[in-house]
């Protein structure tokens, strides 16, 4: 009996323990979170502001031509179509990604380095930085001495052109920091969470573009059955995805008993089902849109062209409403993409 009192005062002071340690680990997500949503709106507020020099128009025009620059559009937030700081930061760091990746491959040295643990990552995600600045910088002067002629610059001088370079690389170089300071400090993956929140930021003007398109002259039955089905679909790949995303697959694994109750008592290792996410269709959608891109600042004629059904089979507005077997071949092809790059992020 006389140690009842004992055992009693060491169970308050580990229930006393237990919650010290909720709300110390409280905090530190509270602050977590205030900082990356800090450093999110400071990345947006940045993606505002205009480049010296520059004719918006120009841009704008291009991407209003076709579904594959909306697509690079989307994904910077609209910066792309406004050539502004942030324009090319997302799209040189995904091509930076599957460049390294890529490279990976031909020489197995680089993947090593991504392998090696905490400091392997943090070695890669170095090389992914440079690279990006560095097509971000190839970019810039291409489109400011190849174009700038041509309308991209109000007055194609040198200042303009090194200032118009300069601030698109700085740009890049702030928006890929924060995004991996983010990873480190912040509640979750930097880049993940800029893209997304682009993607979000779009909604509004892709609500617009619905209603012009499918909703403009219908009457009120038409309207309201289109909207329904626009919110059925909306729900339905929105259940997929987080379905998908939450899932998991258990491989079992041999070893002894001891060692097996330490990850679980069943023996299995949980592997997410959905361990390439998004990037497959963000990578794919990338690759596919080269041509459209090449035609469009190269002035590539392509009316009746080779070149111009390869450009149109790869564009996703004709695949929904092909006229052409080319137009069911490039979704194939986008399909096949897909499937190939969803094994590539698996297998690394």
């Amino acid at each position: 009996m006389c140690m009842l009192p004992h055992r009693e005062k060491e169970r308050k002071q580990q229930v006393k323990s237990s919650t010290h340690k909720t709300s110390n680990t409280k905090k530190v997500f509270r602050r977590k979170l205030i900082w990356s949503v800090i450093a999110l709106i400071g990345v947006l507020i940045l993606g505002m502001v205009p480049v010296f020099g520059v004719n918006r128009e120009y841009m704008a025009n291009f991407v209003a031509k076709g579904d594959v620059f909306t697509f690079l559009d989307s994904m910077t937030g609209g910066t792309l179509s406004k050539l502004s700081m942030t324009g090319f930061a997302i799209p040189s760091y995904i091509t930076g990604s599957i460049f390294l990746q890529l490279l990976g491959i031909v020489f197995p040295k680089i993947d090593k380095i991504r392998s090696d643990g905490e400091q392997g990552r943090r070695w890669f995600e170095r090389l992914e930085f440079i690279v990006a600045v560095c097509l971000t910088l190839t970019y810039g002067l291409v489109l400011a001495i190849g174009f700038g002629k041509l309308g991209i610059l109000k007055s194609y001088t040198a200042p303009n052109i090194i200032i118009a370079v300069a601030c698109w690389t700085v740009g890049t170089v702030v928006t890929v920091a924060v995004a991996n300071r983010i990873t480190d400090k912040g509640i979750g993956n930097g880049i993940s969470m800029l893209l997304g929140l682009n993607i979000l930021s779009r909604v509004p003007n892709d609500l617009s573009s619905f209603k012009t398109s499918y909703l403009a002259g219908k009457s009120g039955k038409e309207v309201l059955i289109a909207c329904t089905v626009f919110a059925v679909v909306v729900v339905i790949v929105t259940y997929i995805a987080m379905y998908m995303q939450c899932s998991a697959l258990y491989i079992p694994i041999r070893q002894s008993q001891k060692e097996a109750s330490v990850l679980n008592t069943m023996g299995q290792i949980p592997i997410s089902a959905g361990v390439a996410n998004v990037l497959p269709s963000i990578y794919a959608m990338t690759l596919l849109s080269f041509p459209a891109i090449i035609a469009s600042f190269g002035k590539i004629e392509t009316n009746g062209t080779v070149f111009g059904k390869i450009v149109d089979a790869l564009s996703a507005q004709y695949w929904y409403k092909p006229t052409e077997w080319y137009h069911v071949a490039g979704f194939i092809v986008y399909l096949l993409f897909m499937i190939g790059l969803g094994f590539f992020g698996m297998s690394i």
